[in-house]
């Protein structure tokens, strides 16, 4: 047998032990104890027999449940003589028990105390259940007669009335067991509910309907601000109630008793102590006769705390926690509201978003403590500038929404958004150094004709293109502004996508010695090819470059890339002294960028003296120029040389080559391009180029693309130069080919 079958079987034989019986009788309460006891002496004594026994049978054992004779209590169910006696369900004589063949193997026959003589009659349980027998027993054979059956049979029916007798005390105490029980519970119940009452301030009351009197519980009585109780009419508890829910109380009673239906509402009480609550009444018809309810009971709440909780809650689910101001979910439902409304022919909506400049660099420097404080003041300060009756909210981070008043024309919205931008533009001093925060604002209108999500899609598409193109200002929507936000997402999705594509690739644009034409460097421009083949420059995706997240991502796959290729245009170009690589502000102001810069290259095998780093003037005009200046320096020291591109068209261009280590000037294209057809443009070349060189610092002109540049170029003494003139950028690959070729040439020129 497996295990799980023995634990089965196990449990089943259990099951049949509990459920035995037997079970009840074991424990006998003592006056039925002391008459079975009698019972089993007088049957030895009229008998004059050695054993006389009360047997229980269980699935295991014999119980002797009173015993004459013996001092055991039980005995295995095999060594019973009685279950043979319960399987007849008759009485049962044996003379002999060692020539009886159910028995003969008994140990109690063929051992001490050597039975023979046996004779039973089985008894019942009050159910009628078998459940052992009254039996004699001897060791003498043939003592028992069948003139004794009769005789035994009478004092087994005693036995049996006792144990019934015995079965009907433990039901009465059993009775009253559950009787004294169910009492307490009853009373502990009814302490709870009085305890229940006054915890959660609640009561009862029922109305009896054919005398008009109501009948409060305590908990009714406190709730009102009763001190002591005393009866209510009908019309005295209406007159707690707020005037205005009298009415709508008094009606829904009436309708319960009407069609006998549940009904609940919530009202204002004003209680006798002269406090305002708000309470919650539930209740229904009751005791109906004839169709007619004759009461109606009902519970009765203070909810005055969960009310109030309930308002705060749905102040916090609508307003912002920092400002106070309506949150995004909360304005969102007004401007669907008011845009139905102008649908509807009532007035249009002006739509403001707020932009605060400034704020990121505050809040970066002194953390976000700060920048929560100076929030909250700019919160004060767009709804003190705003218009009456304009709807305020904070829309998400440090930006702001308005919708402005219903009477506002185009003009006046214009003017409105501008008076709240001259509201929030101030100077803060935080930390000893002074912070100018203002915001830039995107305005639209509508007559109902755009839902919510487009009317906010416009306000911040003209949002940020005032944030590109004229900060601190107003920027009304216009399509014009859809469209070039449209070429911006499809510039984003090109690049994206040529990145997850691995189509983006390093185009390297020669930069040669204007005196020798000989290939001395190479700039790293990014070029990626589109689905169909076609090339395109970084020029041509610019908008999607603007995006942070996206430059950054452009800019570690560029870095990576010219790293990796390095060594083979280095090995494949033995005359070139530079490759030349565009920073991004955001590479400046990373905090682990000089690591990842000269781990990139060294990791490939790349001097970092071989490298060119070039930053254009706008980098260093960021408000953390003290961070990019340590940043330059701490690459220079590594060996990179630093050049400042598009030089002379910043405003602080010589002031940039005294406070940064500058080693390059890279000339803008449009001073080159136009010094052919320009004196003046010739003469800023000029300028530029000589001051350079008094300097010390490297001249490499952009954009030369005709011989008359160049002779000019040379001719006032510029070094280097780059441009279509000398080549286009093309990959490595390419460069690699021509590199091999030239070398072929050479060989057999040799």
């Amino acid at each position: 047998m497996s295990s799980s079958s023995r634990n089965e079987t196990g449990m089943l034989e259990e099951q049949k032990t509990i459920a035995s019986p037997a079970r009840l009788y074991t424990n006998l309460e003592l006056q039925a104890q002391r008459s079975l006891d009698r019972v089993v002496s007088q049957c030895a004594e009229e008998f004059g027999c050695q054993m006389s026994l009360v047997t229980a049978l269980e699935p295991d054992r014999q119980c002797f449940l009173a015993t004459h004779g013996t001092d055991l209590r039980e005995t295995p169910r095999g060594l019973s003589f009685c279950q043979f006696a319960l399987e007849s369900q008759s009485p049962m004589l044996v003379g002999d028990a060692s020539k009886d063949d159910r028995l003969r193997d008994n140990p109690l026959v063929a051992g001490p105390p050597n039975l023979r003589s046996y004779l039973g009659i089985p008894i019942r349980h009050c159910d009628g259940e078998f459940l052992g027998a009254l039996c004699l027993i001897d060791p003498r054979p043939n003592f028992f007669e069948e003139r004794h059956i009769a005789q035994l049979k009478r004092h087994a029916d005693v036995v049996e009335d006792i144990l019934k007798l015995h079965m009907l005390h433990l039901e009465a105490t059993e009775l009253n067991r559950q009787i004294s029980q169910q009492s307490e519970e009853l009373k502990k119940s009814l302490r709870i509910w009085q305890q229940a009452e006054s915890i959660a301030k609640i009561g009862t009351w029922e109305l009896d309907i054919e005398t008009n009197e109501i009948h409060w519980s305590d908990g009714v009585y406190a709730i009102h601000g009763f001190t002591e109780l005393r009866p209510v009419t009908v019309e005295e508890a209406l007159g707690y109630y707020d005037p205005a829910d009298r009415q709508s109380v008094s009606r829904h009673v009436q309708k319960a008793v009407s069609d006998q239906t549940l009904f609940c509402y919530d009202a204002t009480l004003h209680a006798l102590d002269g406090t305002i609550k708000r309470v919650r009444s539930m209740g229904e018809g009751f005791d109906v006769v004839d169709g007619k309810p004759r009461r109606v009971l009902g519970v009765f709440q203070d909810i005055s705390e969960a009310y109030r909780a309930e308002l705060s809650l749905r102040h916090a689910a609508d307003h912002d926690a920092l400002t106070s101001l309506l949150n995004r979910a909360a304005f969102d439902r007004e401007l669907k509201a008011r845009i139905a409304a102008a649908k509807c022919g009532d007035g249009s909506v002006h739509l403001v978003l707020f932009d605060l400049d400034g704020f990121k660099d505050l809040n970066d420097t002194f953390g976000h403590v700060m920048g929560d404080h100076v929030l909250k003041d700019i919160a004060r300060r767009i709804t003190r500038a705003a218009p009456p009756h304009s709807t305020v909210a904070r829309w998400g981070g440090d930006e702001f929404a308005v919708i402005l008043p219903r009477a506002s024309d185009d003009a006046a919205a214009e003017h409105q958004a501008n008076a709240m931008l001259d509201g929030i533009r101030h100077c803060t001093e935080i930390g000893g150094r002074t912070f100018e925060l203002s915001a830039t604002a995107g305005l639209v209108t509508t007559d109902g004709a755009v839902g919510p999500k487009e009317l906010v899609r416009h306000a911040d598409t003209a949002l940020y293109h005032g944030k590109r193109t004229n900060r601190s200002s107003v920027q009304r929507y216009t399509s014009e502004l859809e469209r070039q936000k449209s070429e911006r997402q499809a510039a984003i999705d090109e690049v994206n996508e040529a990145l997850r594509t691995n189509r983006v690739f390093v185009g390297y644009m020669p930069i040669v010695d204007l005196r020798t034409g000989a290939t001395v460097g190479l700039e790293a421009l990014m070029r990626l090819t589109t689905t169909t083949g076609r090339r395109m420059t970084a020029a041509e995706v610019a908008p999607a470059l603007v995006d942070p997240l996206l430059s950054r991502k452009v800019d570690e796959r560029m870095m990576s890339l010219i790293a990796e290729e390095a060594p083979a245009l280095l090995a494949a170009h033995p005359q070139l002294r530079r490759i030349s690589i565009n920073a991004t502000e955001g590479d400046l102001v990373s905090r682990d960028f000089v690591e990842r810069f000269l781990g990139q290259f060294r990791a490939n095998g790349v001097d970092p003296s071989m490298i060119t780093l070039e930053v254009t003037e706008t980098m260093l005009l960021v408000d953390q120029s003290d961070r990019i200046q340590a940043v330059l320096r701490e690459l220079r020291a590594a060996g990179v040389r630093i050049a400042l591109d598009d030089f002379g068209t910043g405003y602080s261009s010589l002031t940039h080559l005294r406070d940064f280590p500058i080693d390059a000037v890279k000339l803008d294209l449009s001073f080159v391009q136009a010094m052919t057809e320009e004196d003046q443009s010739r003469s800023i070349v000029q300028a530029m180029i000589g001051m350079a060189r008094s300097m010390g610092i490297t001249v490499v002109a952009e954009g030369i693309e005709s011989e008359e540049q160049r002779r000019i170029l040379q001719l006032m003494n510029c070094s280097y130069g780059q441009g279509y003139l000398f080549g286009k950028a093309r990959p490595v690959q390419e460069l690699a080919i021509e590199a091999g070729a030239e070398s072929g040439e050479r060989r057999r020129s040799a």
